[in-house]
């Protein structure tokens, strides 16, 4: 089936003088399919900010803001959010990541909540 979009986006980023750097993301589509006549616009917000604390150790976070309308169904909308904390020692890097979503959409309303451990060594 054909279909028209239209995809807009915007972004900004700002790395401060101390080494941290924030970003910020704008994201917007239409999409149009044909017969029958269905439209879906998707919406998504995204910051995120991340900071040196000292040489080997680093904080991040990121939210990000999903909706979803479609013709044919209800909204569907969302957030994510993941702090992170990176320590570098040497050649291995820990990262310990929290991630907290919150979806609804057709067919449920999901809250997760998932913790992250990683270990890399770098040769």
């Amino acid at each position: 089936h054909p279909f028209r979009a239209v995809r807009l986006t915007a972004g900004y980023r700002r790395q401060f003088e101390f080494g941290a750097t924030v970003d910020f993301r704008a994201r917007w589509t239409g999409v149009t399919h044909g017969a029958p006549r269905r439209i879906t616009r998707f919406f998504t917000l995204e910051g995120n900010y991340r900071h040196p604390v000292t040489r080997s150790l680093t904080v991040e976070g990121t939210v990000i803001y999903r909706n979803e309308q479609d013709s044919l169904s209800r909204d569907n909308e969302g957030v994510d959010v993941d702090l992170s904390l990176e320590w570098i020692v040497r050649q291995t890097e820990f990262r310990v990541t929290y991630e907290f979503n919150q979806f609804d959409d057709d067919f449920t309303d999901t809250d997760s909540s998932v913790l992250f451990v990683q270990v890399r060594r770098n040769f």
